[in-house]
């Protein structure tokens, strides 16, 4: 029953091994859930068996002490080794099995950091092209918002009504300014 155990846990603990590679997002909590449960179960065994370990060691000493019947000791002897030797042997794979167990928490927190990684890295590049329009629309804000004042800008030397009208040199000039600062940044952010 122990080698079943000892088996079952070692074979879920190398499931998990491949799969905290290939589970999407949405499964990792049953991930982490079945990582606890092996952990747990890993545990309990090895404590388990650590106990029969201990025992089976005491009863080899005591019967190496007392010189029993030699020929049921031997026998009785020669099992006990062969028990002892199977429980090492499970020991021995639920340790390695607790390596990998240890190993797929850093497994997993690479990947979970790979992931957050590359949703910062998503977010900076829609912020970049968030400034990249902002960068463009501001200068022709302030444009519109200059020339649609009823106050005087640069070029403007009368009024409309007087008939001495404003000279289209500036609006022309700074029109082309802004379109050629936008098509710069436009360019440069692109």
């Amino acid at each position: 029953q122990f080698a079943q155990l000892c088996n079952q846990i070692v074979d879920e603990t190398f499931v998990l091994d491949e799969l905290v590679l290939i589970l999407g997002r949405g499964e990792q909590s049953d991930l982490l859930r079945r990582i606890g449960t092996a952990r747990r179960r890993l545990a309990n065994l090895r404590s388990t068996l650590w106990a029969k370990r201990e025992i089976i060691e005491a009863l080899l000493r005591s019967m190496a002490a007392s010189r029993l019947d030699r020929r049921h000791g031997e026998s009785v002897s020669a099992y006990l080794r062969d028990v002892r030797d199977r429980v090492l042997d499970m020991l021995e794979r639920l340790s390695v099995s607790t390596e990998v167990l240890n190993h797929l928490d850093n497994t997993y927190l690479t990947r979970v950091n790979l992931e957050v990684a590359e949703a910062t890295e998503n977010m900076n590049n829609v912020m970049k092209k968030f400034s990249a329009v902002a960068t463009i629309f501001i200068p022709l804000s302030v444009v519109v918002g200059l020339f649609g004042m009823n106050v005087s800008v640069p070029g403007m030397t009368g009024t409309f009504w007087e008939g001495d009208g404003p000279t289209l040199y500036w609006f022309f000039s700074i029109v082309c300014l802004i379109c050629c600062c936008s098509i710069l940044l436009g360019s440069y952010y692109r």
